[in-house]
């Protein structure tokens, strides 16, 4: 195989640069389009994570609250004080209040962070396409700037210059 490398043109040589490097870009698109994706997927995975946690944390502190409620009752109850009116209602309807605040603050917090993780999965998604495509983008762009490189040509004008350097107007 080397010896059929030294018998090729400067052209063929070229064209077979250019293939390794179109194979090369076609990898690399595939490489950061599967691992945007996978982080994509862990980010929506971690999204759903934090919202069901949310939840079950606002069970616990419903359920924390329930307990707190019965624990002021039986401490009225056992003073004698009445449970259907004056202070022990009103500490009663306190407790209860709090402990629903703090169940809505649960749920709230964790649907801003599984937002904030949904957030990140969308931009690993858009990641994963326009890097791909960014690849493959660059790789087209060199092959033709390489193209006409072989073949002696230059770029009509800087505008179609596709290898980001000024070569002149193509006159």
């Amino acid at each position: 195989m080397c010896t059929d490398l030294l018998a090729m043109s400067p052209e063929q040589l070229g064209k077979v640069g250019q293939q390794i490097q179109q194979v090369g870009a076609v990898t690399d698109a595939i490489g950061g389009y599967a691992y945007n994706s996978a982080s994509a997927r862990n980010a929506a995975a971690e999204a759903r994570s934090e919202a069901l946690a949310g939840r079950d944390a606002a069970g616990r502190i419903q359920q924390q609250t329930t307990r707190a409620i019965g624990e002021a009752r039986g401490a009225y109850s056992a003073s004698g004080a009445s449970l259907t009116s004056g202070s022990a209602l009103a500490v009663e309807g306190d407790i209860g209040r709090r402990g629903e605040l703090d169940a809505m603050t649960a749920v709230l917090n964790s649907d801003l962070r599984a937002a904030a993780k949904e957030q990140e999965a969308s931009d690993y998604r858009t990641a994963a396409v326009t890097s791909a495509a960014g690849s493959l983008l660059r790789s087209g762009a060199s092959s033709i700037d390489n193209m006409r490189r072989w073949r002696g040509t230059r770029a009509p004008s800087a505008a179609f210059d596709l290898s980001g350097t000024n070569r002149g107007s193509g006159d």
